[in-house]
């Protein structure tokens, strides 16, 4: 698990520098578990706000290890139902201009 040092609730509040290291930090980890654990891959999980699933108001980077064998799955299934009335890509695009 990678952790920033400051307190931050989620992924939304968080500032540049602490988000930025905290993801170095998984990086760190990742490899690290490559090499000493022989992971072929990796998968980043976190969940910002309790509609995702968080549990614990601190941003947080689980770090997981996997194999071909593992038979793991680390997408959403079944991907979400929900609607969004109009056109979700220009309603995100207006949020960058």
């Amino acid at each position: 698990m990678a952790v920033p040092v400051e307190h931050t609730d989620d992924l939304l509040s968080a500032g540049p520098v602490g988000l930025a290291a905290t993801f170095a930090l998984a990086q760190r980890v990742a490899r690290a578990m490559r090499g000493a654990l022989g992971a072929t891959g990796t998968v980043l999980l976190q969940a910002s706000g309790e509609d995702a699933g968080q549990s614990v108001r601190h941003l947080h980077v689980h770090v997981v290890p996997c194999w071909s064998d593992d038979g793991t799955v680390h997408w959403p299934e079944p991907p979400s139902a929900h609607v969004v009335e109009g056109d979700p890509h220009a309603a995100l695009a207006e949020m960058f201009e």
